[in-house]
């Protein structure tokens, strides 16, 4: 009988295999040859972990290293997200102004002016 592996190197190799997958599939131009409706699996379930992870306060950072989203890659991604869910973007903004969750313009100390 095999012992259950450990659930974090479990992800760890999950993770790393996905990336380079996907550093694979643009690096050589192969985007028609990853299914769609995969990547959407694969990409809800890290939007989901990443929000649980942000809602009990360690918001994973997203730039690290040589692993970086440009301007347009990232908003692109929050639009397709945001219109997924039916988010318009002043509903977002509303709502980041009543949470300190995933914003860290709220994690910041108040400065005391006297």
């Amino acid at each position: 009988m095999s012992q259950p592996r450990d659930p974090a190197s479990a992800f760890q190799d999950a993770a790393s295999t996905f990336a380079a997958l996907c550093e694979s599939a643009l690096e050589n131009n192969t985007l028609a040859a990853i299914n769609d409706e995969e990547l959407g699996n694969a990409l809800v379930a890290a939007i989901k972990l990443f929000a649980a992870k942000a809602q009990s306060g360690e918001t994973p950072e997203l730039v690290r290293g040589n692993h970086v989203i440009s301007a347009t890659d990232g908003a692109i991604f929050a639009t397709t997200v945001l219109e997924a869910v039916g988010i318009e973007v002043f509903e977002l903004a509303a709502w980041q102004a009543c949470s300190n969750v995933g914003s860290h313009r709220n994690k910041q100390p108040s400065k005391d002016i006297r």
